[in-house]
């Protein structure tokens, strides 16, 4: 525990530490809130070291101010979370306007088909009606009538 403590200080005070994490050094002293069958194997202890070593390696100065932040300030960790709520809000409603903008997208090309479909029957149907006035025209007048013009270039 003495090595554990001396590469706590080499890195960081142990007043910076007991900011940040608030009474966890003093509870260590004061045993009487530890459940008594605590106990951990000298492997657990080990690796708890290296990942408190990890951790502490991973701090940056303006990690640790921001945790310092959080640790004395209530209302900056108000702020974070509200803040993360608001980005969460807002991609959810980004997440619902595509949705709906996928839908309307869809209903668009389904009546885009429809329309296409439409026009193709309605130029059919022009082209006989073109023919058969030719037709007519052309028996009426007992010579090949053509008719010309832009409703033909359909």
């Amino acid at each position: 525990m003495a090595s554990y403590r001396n590469v706590l200080s080499s890195r960081i005070r142990n007043s910076d530490l007991r900011l940040l994490f608030g009474g966890i050094l003093q509870c260590q002293s004061a045993n009487h809130n530890a459940p008594n069958d605590l106990s951990y194997t000298s492997n657990d202890i080990s690796r708890m070291i290296e990942l408190v070593k990890e951790a502490l390696n991973k701090l940056t100065t303006s990690s640790l101010s921001q945790l310092m932040m959080i640790r004395t300030r209530i209302g900056y960790l108000d702020r974070l979370t509200d803040r993360l709520l608001d980005y969460r809000r807002q991609v959810e409603l980004a997440r619902t306007r595509c949705s709906q903008t996928q839908k309307l997208i869809d209903k668009a090309l389904m009546e885009q088909q429809e329309k296409t479909t439409q026009l193709a029957q309605l130029k059919n149907y022009c082209k006989k009606l073109v023919s058969f006035l030719e037709d007519e025209l052309s028996r009426i007048c007992n010579r090949q009538v053509q008719i010309t013009g832009q409703f033909c270039d359909l």
